[in-house]
């Protein structure tokens, strides 16, 4: 319950913001293909051009890259959370530590698998 409420809560405050980072980074160069499809400049991407990339687009870019790493900067402190939480909570605290640890791989599973869903 706790990651689920987490993760919402992360995905609330962080879309709005990427997708305005996005759209806003993005209005120069629509304007550039406009320009390009219309015939008054060419489009030829200049290394000094490619190394503006904003930060939203080159995490967007390294996430695509690297799918892996990715997975497992998130699981690492996904579990981490889960597992303290799992200690923690009034319900589990009293639990046998191999049940705790199974409550946290399943919730961590759940996790792994809405966030790659979302990549």
């Amino acid at each position: 319950m706790f990651a689920r409420i987490l993760s919402r809560r992360i995905a609330a405050a962080t879309a709005p913001v990427a997708a305005g980072a996005i759209y806003t980074r993005s209005q120069p160069l629509l304007a550039k293909e406009k320009q390009h499809a219309a015939g008054q400049s060419q489009l030829v991407a200049s290394p000094a051009e490619e190394g503006e990339l904003s930060m939203v687009h080159r995490l967007l870019n390294f996430i695509a890259d690297n799918p892996f790493k990715t997975v497992i900067g998130t699981a690492v402190p996904m579990y981490l959370a889960i597992f303290a939480h799992e200690s923690t909570a009034e319900a589990t605290r009293n639990m046998p530590f191999s049940q705790r640890l199974i409550h946290t791989r399943v919730y961590g599973q759940v996790g792994i698998v809405a966030v790659r869903k979302g990549l």
